[in-house]
């Protein structure tokens, strides 16, 4: 055997040679000689003929001559993205929201990307891919073998949707076969709720989270100015998932904090402080968002 033995291969579309080959690949190898060898270029052109060319290397870094020159077809891409077979339909975050969650197809099985996804979806099972209607979507294949979760919306609360979904590549090629999972959207009522308020003479306003379930521990807002004497909370648009906070201290200074659902944490709105009050012993302020915001 050569120990610690490379092979470099490269390749190209045109008949260039070995210096000015477009493509290269290098591995090692310990193999012993004349035992046969054989490399899967993979990534290639579709309907595209490829050259190749090749030297071996040994341990004192002795490179050989190059290779004859060969050349083959690479066929039409005939392998299609995995079969997504684990996805789970739950109810969404709001009225009327469904929540898909899946794990990622590759583009040729488990490797690289896949092009898109076809979404199909009944409310009249049993489910027939065939006879199912199209959910429009853009959604983009994240990192193969990751969990993807995408969020349904504006669907009719009490109706059970059977949902389904084909990846497919750039050929196109579409995945064979999926699984089907079913339940009914997010029912209207509050899905979550938050409270703020002050704390004795600390200067952070203090919150707590209600998940639908349960409330949540007290954490801080923003660092304001002890004490607080007053805090106003109102929420955005439920789809941005928004909160914003008023909090005038007895230094009479108002303060604006904005939570963001998305990433669970606050930030304080500039000016800091926004206004000064002339009597915190009441509360001459209100609070709201902008209803084309």
């Amino acid at each position: 055997p050569i120990p610690d033995g490379k092979y470099e291969l490269r390749y190209d579309d045109e008949s260039v040679g070995w210096d000015n080959a477009e493509y290269s690949l290098i591995w090692s190898t310990v193999t012993s000689p004349s035992d046969p060898q054989a490399k899967t270029v993979t990534g290639l052109t579709p309907n595209t003929t490829y050259y190749f060319w090749l030297k071996t290397r040994d341990k004192a870094s002795n490179w050989s001559l190059v290779s004859n020159t060969t050349s083959t077809y690479a066929g039409p891409d005939t392998t299609p993205p995995r079969d997504i077979t684990d996805l789970v339909a739950t109810p969404g975050d709001y009225e009327g929201q469904i929540k898909l969650n899946w794990t990622v197809p590759g583009d040729n099985g488990t490797i690289n990307n896949a092009q898109g996804y076809v979404v199909k979806y009944t409310t009249t099972p049993p489910f027939n891919w065939n006879t199912a209607d199209e959910y429009t979507q853009s959604w983009i294949p994240g990192t193969p073998e990751t969990t993807q979760e995408e969020m349904i919306s504006s669907l009719i609360v009490g109706t059970e949707y059977w949902w389904a979904i084909k990846a497919y590549d750039e050929a196109p090629n579409y995945a064979m076969s999926f699984n089907t999972s079913s339940c009914q959207p997010a029912p209207p009522g509050a899905r979550d709720a938050m409270m703020v308020f002050g704390e004795g003479t600390v200067a952070a306003p203090k919150y707590r989270y209600w998940s639908g379930a349960s409330w949540g521990s007290i954490d801080n807002c923003q660092a304001t100015e002890a004490t607080i004497n007053w805090t106003v909370l109102r929420s955005c648009n439920a789809m941005r998932d928004r909160k914003m906070t008023g909090i005038l201290s007895s230094g009479n200074n108002l303060y604006l904090q904005e939570w963001n659902g998305t990433t669970s944490s606050w930030s304080t709105i500039a000016p800091s402080p926004l206004t000064s009050s002339p009597n915190s012993t009441y509360r001459p302020f209100d609070i709201a968002y902008e209803q084309n915001s």
